[in-house]
């Protein structure tokens, strides 16, 4: 009983120790370190594109609504409002692409660490 208790000791400590080893080689980066990362590489226009599309939404929902608060009839301030409403809501749209994209890098970066781990196994 206790060469099983000191095998499986050793195998925890092999296994915690190569996780070591992978963390400190991908370690997990800050926010920060993601976002830069995703205007990097093949894939950076994913990330630009629609950092661009929110600013120009944002610059167009702006005029919307400075043109609401300065129309004097109902009818007209109705439609500066659905502008507006329809820029804030491709600004979320936009967003959401950019954190598909970083959690995809994410989720790449976390395969790589998979296949290090079985390769180290598969020695």
């Amino acid at each position: 009983m206790s060469t099983e208790q000191d095998a499986d000791a050793l195998i925890r400590d092999a296994v915690r120790q190569e996780e070591e080893s992978i963390d400190a080689f991908l370690g997990d980066r800050p926010l920060t370190e993601d976002l830069l990362q995703s205007f990097r590489g093949r894939r950076r226009w994913m990330t630009i594109f629609p950092m661009l599309l929110s600013l120009l939404y944002l610059a167009l929902g702006v005029w919307c609504g400075y043109e609401f608060f300065q129309e004097p009839t109902t009818k007209i301030q109705i439609a500066w409002a659905t502008g507006l409403l329809c820029c804030a809501m491709s600004i979320c749209t936009t967003k959401v692409w950019i954190w598909g994209e970083w959690r995809r890098n994410s989720v790449i970066r976390e395969v790589k660490r998979l296949e290090l781990k079985i390769d180290k196994l598969a020695r």
